[in-house]
Order: structure tokens, then C-alpha cells, then sequence
């Protein structure tokens, strides 16, 4: 099954969700994202999940994204023992629900500016954020 990513404009903070089902091997949510050019090359960028994709234009990084980056990660995470997953999205900072135990969340507090100091990009390149729900 393909999927749908849907990049809509967003401010600084967002929340980021994710909800696991391990029995279905299925995963959805929102995650902040940031696409750029870097080296004549556009970038789409996971800071959460530490996912990223490239491409020529941004529709060819959101294809490599969800076609087989996340795909990829995906896979991964279904292979691992359920309680090692969880462990390492909260290394990343996701914090699980108290109440629904397959959901996370997290506050993105990134900006583009951490994007370019990150990245070590020139101060002029256009950084655009943007939630993609999965």
C-alpha cells in the first residue's frame, strides 16, 4: 500500500503524533518536516524520526520519502521487539500516552534556523516547514 503524504504549511511548535499498531504492522500520524536546497539537490527532512530524501524537486524527495525511506523505516520497526521501539523513539524525544500506550507525541520546537545551522547552509536558503501526515 502506498502512501499518502500530505505537506501543509505549519508553525513553530507542532506537535508530532504517532500511533504504532504492532499487531497490524501499520504506523500514522503527523511529523513535522523541512525541505530545502542543498546542493542543487531538494532535501525533505524528519528531524524526529532523523529521515531524510532527496531529490531534483520536492515532489521527487516526497516520492523517495514515502516510497522507500519511510518504507524502510517502516519495515524496521516491525522487525524489532515492540518494548526496543519504544525505547528508541523516547531517545529520540517522543513521549507515549499514558492512556492509548501505541500513541506518541512530541513538540517540535525546530525552525529553519536550526535547519541552516544544522545543516551548516548559507543563511539566504529558503527553508519551508510543512507537516506530513502518514
Amino acid at each position: 500500500m502506498e502512501k499518502q503524504f500530505d505537506l501543509s504549511a505549519v508553525d513553530s511548535p507542532a506537535k508530532e503524533i504517532l500511533n504504532l499498531d504492532f499487531s497490524k504492522r501499520q504506523l500514522n500520524g503527523k511529523l513535522k518536516a523541512f525541505n530545502f536546497l542543498e546542493g542543487g539537490e531538494t532535501m525533505l527532512y524528519i528531524p524526529s524520526l532523523e529521515l531524510s530524501a532527496y531529490g531534483d524537486t520536492l515532489d521527487e524527495a516526497n516520492d523517495m520519502m514515502k516510497n522507500h525511506v519511510f518504507t524502510s523505516f517502516i519495515d524496521s520497526i516491525f522487525e524489532e521487539n515492540e518494548a526496543y521501539v519504544y525505547e528508541a523513539l523516547e531517545e529520540l524525544g517522543w513521549i507515549r500516552n499514558a492512556r492509548l500506550k501505541n500513541s506518541l507525541s512530541k513538540i517540535s520546537n525546530l525552525t529553519g534556523i536550526d535547519i541552516l545551522e544544522d545543516f551548516d547552509l548559507p543563511s539566504n536558503t529558503v527553508i519551508e516547514e510543512s507537516l506530513i501526515e502518514i
